[in-house]
């Protein structure tokens, strides 16, 4: 199956022959910055994130609706355009799945939130989180197995890590950008075994960060 979201924020969902399963019209004042399947690779469920309007997941399972995800909130009515201006705690600015099934959304605040596919779990980091950044969500990845996260944004980079079950609260890793760098982080990438780190920032590459 294909998603597909158009510059009027309309999203349709087609199959291998190009029938149209689904369509839902999302907020049209909102912004799609990230569409996506999980990674499990059985397709269980699309996520379409957008600016101030959160997460839109539509499951082939239940293909007759469209859910809105706003961090600790599920709504099978998708947010009017008036409501989308009112959401700025959760004006998510980065998203990605991780090959284990959890979404992250990233937000413009510095906090994340967290969805668990398969226990339908959610976290959201709050403002004494030692996982929070002081700058928006630039970047992120996950660990291959799902159990640890790197995001990072204008001045810093954090890998937080798992206590028990979806409660993320605990940060195994941190560097600060040193002063004079510009550009912040903007990619960061995990070894396939999880236990190295890549980092871009600006003009600066950070190699083989051990965690």
């Amino acid at each position: 199956m294909l998603g597909v979201v158009d510059r009027s924020q309309l999203l349709r969902i087609i199959d291998k022959t190009g029938q149209l399963l689904y369509r839902v019209q999302l907020p049209a004042e909102g912004t799609t910055i990230f569409l996506g399947w999980e990674k499990s690779g059985a397709g269980a469920v699309l996520a379409a994130v957008q600016r101030l309007g959160g997460a839109f997941l539509w499951f082939p399972a239940r293909p007759e609706n469209v859910q809105q995800w706003e961090g600790m909130q599920f709504s099978t009515k998708v947010l009017k355009n008036s409501l989308v201006k009112r959401n700025s705690h959760f004006d998510t600015c980065f998203a990605c799945w991780s090959d284990a099934g959890k979404l992250m959304l990233g937000l413009a605040d510095g906090n994340f939130a967290i969805w668990d596919l398969g226990s339908n779990e959610t976290f959201m980091s709050r403002t004494h989180f030692p996982g929070k950044h002081r700058n928006a969500i630039t970047c992120g990845a996950w660990t291959p197995d799902g159990t640890s996260l790197a995001l990072g944004s204008a001045t810093q980079l954090k890998v937080s890590a798992p206590i028990a079950n979806a409660s993320w609260e605990g940060t195994a890793a941190k560097l600060d950008l040193a002063a004079g760098v510009s550009g912040g982080f903007q990619k960061v990438s995990f070894s396939s075994d999880g236990r190295m780190l890549a980092a871009f920032a600006g003009l600066s590459v950070f190699r083989g960060l051990t965690l």
